[in-house]
């Protein structure tokens, strides 16, 4: 819902929006009842102070609940000559909850025409829980390989029986508050854009994980015992050990600053053999007082526009990217903190072309880029369930190349839309350190 009041120096935007991936879950091996649940309310709000004063508000709360109650699953795995599949069934169930507040507060002054200045305090907090009790009791069996037989496919020899119990009552409560300054300001046909901001982050982190595996009567890890003898030098009562077992907490309080400024033309005023060219240059800079890292990322693209008949540009662009951690590449498969870990990095090389041009009467644009990066200090990860694990102590590098093409335009009267087609070349490599 959207409109204006105020003699139309009011504006709000709001939404809300509710999202189930249950269908979706329920085609996974495992079998089961899922029930994902995201619900989300975001507003944006605006006013006219005056002609040179604006205030804006924009507002998210979100909910995501994840729910699954696992009944069975059934994998198989092996050789074709020796071909097994593992049957479990499950009791008990997992939930898992995320609820994100977001809030920002902007003021919006403009001098004059040619300078626009913006001042941005805004902040975010995200309190998670991951809790679950499952217990699974699996068989592997040896499948029937051979093709004439009546039983095909089937088990035909039980190999293996046990149960385990995986247990977490993991919490995370995460607040990131920061305060930022935008600024542009036409200079002649050029644009100059700059900015500043200083950012506090606060996250508490507790983990409480463990599994238990019972293979045919006998807890893994089992301790060394003999039927009738008894080690003199044992405990007497030997203890339960788990099979895994993490506990942790983390406490973890920094401040980030960032700024960047960049210069670039608004109109094309190098004017060389009939070729206008034009030159936008930038630099941002990032340090991060946890790790002690200050990084500088230059960027640079030169674009020129040929005196064809038909309205054609091309771009070049360059430039060398970082992205700093934030806690969850910190954090270790075991819970360990990595306090020394870098900044990701990429160098950029990007060769591009824009094809103004109408269809049917109406106007089209079809864009072009073929790109190569490659990238150093990578945070290797996978996805478990729900969560993304991060190796925190392992690196890698790789590099990624392709071309990506996309036109937009009014396909239908009146309605903006666009088809793209990217492909990524299959020699890219990522490789562990």
């Amino acid at each position: 819902m959207e409109g204006v009041a105020a003699k139309k120096k009011f504006r709000y935007l709001l939404g809300v929006r509710y999202k189930t991936n249950q269908y979706l879950l329920n085609g996974l091996e495992t079998k089961g009842d899922y029930q994902p649940v995201f619900i989300d309310v975001q507003g944006l709000l605006s006013y006219d102070i005056s002609k040179k004063v604006e205030i804006s508000f924009l507002g998210n709360v979100s909910s995501n609940k994840y729910q699954v109650v696992p009944e069975s699953r059934e994998t198989d795995f092996g050789t074709v000559q020796e071909a097994k599949r593992i049957t479990i069934y499950f009791d008990g169930q997992e939930v898992d909850r995320y609820l994100t507040y977001l809030a920002g507060l902007t003021t919006t002054y403009k001098p004059n025409r040619r300078t626009r200045l913006k001042f941005i305090a805004s902040g975010y907090n995200s309190d998670e829980s991951e809790t679950y009790d499952i217990i699974g009791q699996y068989w592997i069996g040896r499948l029937d390989n051979n093709a004439g037989s009546e039983n095909f496919g089937e088990v035909i020899e039980r190999q293996g029986v046990g149960t385990y119990m995986n247990h977490a009552r993991n919490s995370m409560n995460i607040n990131v508050f920061n305060f930022a300054h935008k600024g542009t300001k036409e200079i002649g046909n050029q644009l100059l854009q700059w900015g500043v901001k200083y950012q506090h982050e606060s996250i508490a982190d507790e983990m409480n994980e463990w599994v238990m595996i019972d293979s045919a009567g006998y807890s893994l890890p089992h301790p060394p015992d003999s039927v009738g003898y008894v080690d003199p030098t044992a405990q007497p009562f030997n203890p339960l050990e788990l099979y895994e077992l993490i506990r942790t907490t983390a406490n973890i309080n920094s401040n980030r600053y960032t700024a960047y400024i960049q210069m670039q033309s608004n109109t094309f005023g190098i004017d060389m053999d009939n070729t206008k060219f034009a030159l936008t240059g930038g630099i941002r800079a990032n340090y991060w007082d946890y790790n002690k890292q200050l990084v500088m990322s230059p960027r640079l693209t030169l674009s020129y526009k040929p005196e064809w008949k038909k309205d054609i540009l091309f771009r070049f662009s360059t430039g060398l990217y970082y992205q700093p951690p934030f806690y969850r590449e910190l954090k270790d498969l075991d819970g360990t903190i990595n306090e020394n870990q870098k900044a990701q990095m990429s160098y950029h090389i990007v060769a591009a072309s824009d094809w103004n041009f109408k269809a049917w009467g109406r106007p089209f644009k079809f864009v072009t880029e073929i790109y190569y990066k490659y990238m150093d200090n990578l945070v290797p990860y996978f996805v478990e369930n729900v969560r993304i694990r991060y190796y925190a102590f392992d690196k890698s590098h790789g590099y990624a190349t392709g071309i990506d093409l996309k036109v937009n335009g009014e396909f239908v009267p009146g309605i903006e839309s666009w088809v793209s087609l990217s492909y990524i070349f299959p020699f890219c490599l990522f490789s562990l350190q």
